[in-house]
């Protein structure tokens, strides 16, 4: 009986090695589990702000260019304003030549 008790003490006891073993396992995986998650979110984090910056630059530099264009822009309708008026001047002395010819006319 001596015997067999022995062994079966020696039996629990290996049972309950191993159920610690396997209880730490679970911990450390968890812990390891937390470990990875808490990575994850931190390389997710900055790939976003990464994206962020380079979405932010983006955004300067096609405003940027929007100003390049728009000063074009107004430099093409100053241009154009010249040209207007330089005609409205040509129209102004054509009248006035049509009014001298017209009175030549009457005469």
């Amino acid at each position: 009986m001596k015997r067999r008790d022995f062994v079966a003490g020696i039996t629990a006891t290996a049972g309950v090695v191993a159920c610690s073993a396997e209880n730490e396992s679970i911990k450390k995986e968890k812990v390891f589990s937390i470990y990875d998650m808490e990575n994850l979110q931190l390389t997710l984090t900055i790939f976003l702000i990464i994206i962020e910056v380079i979405a932010f630059a983006w955004l300067i530099i096609d405003i940027q260019k929007s100003k390049k264009n728009q000063h074009k822009i107004i430099e093409l309708e100053h241009q154009i304003l010249k040209v207007e008026d330089s005609i409205i001047e040509l129209e102004k002395v054509i009248v006035e030549k049509i009014d001298i010819l017209i009175k030549l006319q009457n005469k």
